[in-house]
């Protein structure tokens, strides 16, 4: 894992503090269930992958699981190139909690509607869903003051949307809670492209642990080495527009689409595939000809 985590930063170099987004995949081969716990940064619309955990087990990470995927990360980086963690409401619970507070890792996740405010009402517990019972649909609230939650102080922002309320709680400044958190869609752009839209990973039918780790391995590198062709080519010759006013294809599929043509190509696209090698050394990346784009 690490060295993929190596080439991944070859590939993306890490210029200013990221944000880190933690999720899980899963799906079921026959009786087995493939569960991946994952820790992505936040990349122009996607997520780029930096650590993942195959977990022999159905349900949701414990966390130790979570703990030991983040420190490998951090290790990695150092704490100063991190901007904060993002995760959904299975990323919550009083002891990983402590562990962020304890590490001052800032951090923006959702929790659930149920969790219990202490001492909100009259020194009785009261429900978050409770406490923004008068929030109407499409509007957000702040709390400027922190509330205490599972042994913690958390600040608190919420949005009322269609059919549910929005809550996300942060260790640090809550004014920009809710569109911090949106960034967490990046990662599920990230499972879709190694899933449904790209490399079709839970049609590979593979059980065995090791096996998986080493497919996801190869996989992480094939998205970001897509991804950046893809960036680097729409720019030489921009991503059509469809009449509904969106891009025929995505960054990612621009780029494999491309890698596909020249593996797929004449012997003499094997030069044109050596230039594309060059994308993983962004001193070299730099030096490749415009046409190997076209």
């Amino acid at each position: 894992m690490l060295d993929a985590f190596k080439i991944i930063l070859q590939i993306f170099p890490i210029k200013r503090k990221v944000w880190l987004i933690i999720d899980r995949t899963n799906w079921q081969v026959g009786s087995k269930n493939i569960n991946i716990l994952t820790l992505a940064m936040a990349y122009e619309g996607t997520a780029i992958p930096l650590a993942w955990f195959v977990m022999n087990k159905a349900g949701n990470s414990s966390t130790d699981e979570r703990i030991e995927l983040l420190e490998k990360v951090i290790r990695q980086l150092g704490p100063s190139k991190i901007a904060g963690l993002i995760g959904d409401r299975e990323f919550i619970g009083s002891q990983w909690f402590d562990y962020l507070i304890k590490s001052e890792i800032p951090f923006y996740m959702r929790i659930r509607e149920d969790t219990l405010v202490e001492g909100a009402r009259n020194g009785y517990a009261v429900s978050l869903r409770d406490v923004f019972r008068h929030l109407k649909e499409g509007k957000k609230k702040v709390l400027v003051q922190p509330l205490q939650m599972l042994g913690h102080s958390f600040y608190v922002a919420a949005s009322r949307l269609k059919d549910e309320l929005l809550l996300v709680v942060t260790n640090k400044n809550p004014k920009k809670a809710i569109s911090i958190y949106k960034t967490r869609w990046e990662i599920e752009t990230l499972f879709a492209c190694l899933k449904t839209r790209g490399f079709c990973l839970e049609d590979t039918h593979l059980t065995y642990t090791d096996r998986i780790e080493k497919l996801i391995f190869a996989l992480s590198i094939a998205f970001c080495w897509a991804y950046k062709l893809g960036n680097i080519a729409a720019n030489v010759v921009p991503i059509s527009i469809k009449k509904h006013g969106r891009k025929a294809k995505s960054l990612f599929r621009y780029g494999l689409d491309k890698i596909r043509k020249i593996l797929l190509g004449t012997p003499r696209c094997f030069n044109l595939f050596l230039w594309l090698l060059k994308l993983f050394d962004p001193l070299l990346s730099s030096s490749i000809p415009k046409r190997v784009f076209l």
